[in-house]
């Protein structure tokens, strides 16, 4: 009886949102059928369905889709060292990044966030919608918390991160839907690592890339951890993986990272990377954030490309 509610539920949460949109014209049962597993924990996106589009692509039956998203912006600029922000290193690895897709003829990189800001799509769409996707993020958590009550899904702790301001995680959220909606099969979101209590004397305890993707829980999950495990063994050929703790396992599975899907909103697969800790010897000086940037870029394309081919 408690499955059939949800299902009722997700059903009823579907509609409205849809309802609710300027944009809404129909809903079709693919739509319907991608909305409901995205409550209910079973694959919205298979490693099968990944390598399919890519296979079609290459015989030019449409892209595979990447959304390349750099993690956080001119006002929350996410950590900094020596004047050096965030928000800059992760803007100049998408450019890098989406450079390189677009030389393969097999990929529709789409770029969130450049030198000019956001995507302008994006930002009408988030300046449009902002009310239903706050809607819809009511609704996906508290269908969390009936499944949590029932004991169908388990609350699983993982690193500690810092708590999004209400207006990031209302945009991250914005995100997804985004994503969901224009059918994307990939998102990569790219940031640099710190921690908290850094100091001059004990900044260099921690250093090292990881990759974080959805709880196994979740419906984008399986697929997001296949493509993490060929992103990481490029990465790992010319950098060192992390040493935080549990950060140390190289791919971390994490269930409450809104950019990977929280509650459960995101259906493509989803990996954020952490590149290095903003600190470490080779981003403190020009030519080697250049250079630094740049190889980063280059082994998440190879990391990608390792997965399709």
């Amino acid at each position: 009886m408690k499955i059939i509610l949800f299902v009722l539920t997700a059903v009823l949460f579907i509609f409205a949102g849809a309802w609710a949109s300027d944009n809404f014209q129909y809903m079709s049962f693919d739509d319907m059928r991608r909305a409901v597993a995205g409550v209910f924990f079973t694959d919205s996106i298979t490693e099968g369905e990944l390598k399919e589009a890519y296979a079609k692509a290459a015989r030019g039956e449409g892209k595979v889709k990447i959304l390349i998203v750099p993690g956080h912006d001119d006002d929350s600029w996410g950590t900094e060292y020596n004047g050096i922000r965030e928000a800059d290193l992760t803007m100049r690895v998408g450019e890098a990044l989406a450079a390189q897709f677009a030389k393969n003829s097999a990929y529709e990189a789409t770029l969130l966030r450049g030198r000019d800001g956001y995507l302008s799509a994006f930002e009408t769409y988030f300046a449009e919608h902002r009310e239903v996707v706050r809607a819809e993020v009511v609704a996906k958590k508290k269908i969390m918390k009936d499944l949590l009550a029932a004991g169908s899904v388990e609350r699983v702790e993982g690193v500690g991160h810092n708590k999004a301001a209400l207006d990031v995680a209302l945009r991250l959220y914005a995100i997804n839907k985004w994503a969901n909606e224009n059918a994307f099969h990939l998102v990569l979101h790219l940031h640099f690592n710190d921690f908290g209590g850094r100091t001059a004397r004990n900044m260099n305890q921690y250093g090292g890339f990881a990759l974080y993707v959805p709880d196994g829980q979740y419906s984008n999950a399986r697929a997001s951890y296949a493509v993490a495990e060929s992103l990481f063994s490029e990465l790992s050929s010319l950098f060192t993986k992390s040493n935080l703790p549990k950060e140390d396992a190289g791919i971390v599975p994490d269930q409450s990272l809104i950019a990977i899907g929280a509650y459960n909103t995101l259906d493509a697969v989803s990996v954020l990377i952490e590149y290095a800790y903003i600190y470490e010897a080779p981003l403190r000086t020009p030519s080697g954030r250049k250079e630094a940037i740049q190889r980063f870029a280059d082994a998440t394309y190879r990391g990608v490309e390792r997965f399709f081919r």
